[in-house]
């Protein structure tokens, strides 16, 4: 990420070329979840500086932004300036589909940051004014906070229905990737693993482990480490989960070799993660 950021070139003649394609390497849309990938809070402010301060393009690069600077940086008054410009951009605009995207990254900085009923009501927002498949992703991340900061606020009842949706979603996607078994995803995650994980979010546990079975497998016999050590993690808190006869042992021995991994690759994340499941297990 750091080469991209300073070999960005000074603005000339050919100017809006270099911005078009400046701004399109900062927007790539990868979700939230790798936002303490090392340089892209810089990436985007490097971007930021490269556009008019209340652009169509700003809007977008500021609703990246304020949701990476609201989880990776930590800086929530930061974040949420961003996002209000970012908004109001989309709002001048027309562009609904920049302005969902936005609300929907406004409830995860809100729910990271512990605010529940903000988070509750942009998600809410959020899923009202989504258009159709074009924001699926957003009505995802939406949903999921709407129902986690209902939980943690006491609506169960209220949680239910978003819960259950974000399980007719994950069926969806259970599909699409079903003949893609035996593969990975460039280099992010085995299908298989993440088959695996669908499964269990929509309460098929058997069929969760004979997912994670084709990923330890698969893992194994092609050297990835990485991504073996993540399926030896989730295949043990779907364990854990289940409760079954012998899931505990098993569990327990899935994230020894989880830990024995990432200790020796450095995985400090995974390793974070790991300890902390092996504490609940204990208990």
């Amino acid at each position: 990420m750091d080469l991209i950021i300073w070999r960005i070139p000074t603005l000339n003649s050919s100017g809006k070329r270099i911005v078009a394609q400046a701004v399109a390497v900062a927007e790539f849309p990868i979700g939230l979840a790798p936002a303490r990938i090392p340089g892209i809070t810089e990436l985007l402010e490097r971007a930021l500086t490269l556009v008019p301060a209340d652009s169509h393009e700003a809007g977008r690069l500021l609703s990246r932004y304020g949701g990476i600077l609201g989880i990776a940086e930590g800086d929530y008054e930061g974040a949420q300036q961003a996002l209000r410009r970012a908004i109001a951009i989309a709002k001048r605009e027309g562009d609904v589909q920049l302005e969902v995207q936005t609300l929907a990254y406004t409830a995860d900085v809100s729910g990271q940051h512990l605010l529940w009923q903000d988070s509750v009501d942009n998600g809410l927002r959020a899923i009202e004014l989504a258009a159709g498949d074009e924001t699926a992703f957003s009505e995802v991340l939406s949903r999921f906070w709407i129902a986690v900061s209902l939980l943690y606020m006491g609506g169960l009842n209220a949680a239910l229905p978003h819960a259950l949706l974000l399980r007719d979603m994950a069926e969806e996607q259970y599909n699409h990737l079903l003949g893609q078994q035996g593969t990975m995803i460039f280099d992010l995650s085995s299908v298989d693993r993440l088959l695996g994980l669908m499964s269990q979010t929509m309460g098929n546990l058997a069929k969760a482990a004979d997912h994670f079975e084709d990923a330890l497998a698969f893992c194994r016999t092609a050297g990835y480490r990485p991504e073996l050590a993540w399926t030896c993690c989730d295949y043990a808190d779907m364990l854990r989960e289940r409760d079954g006869e012998g899931d505990h042992a098993k569990a327990v021995s899935l994230q020894d070799e989880a830990l024995a991994i990432s200790s020796e690759l450095g995985m400090r994340p995974l390793m974070e993660r790991v300890l902390s499941r092996r504490e609940i297990l204990k208990a």
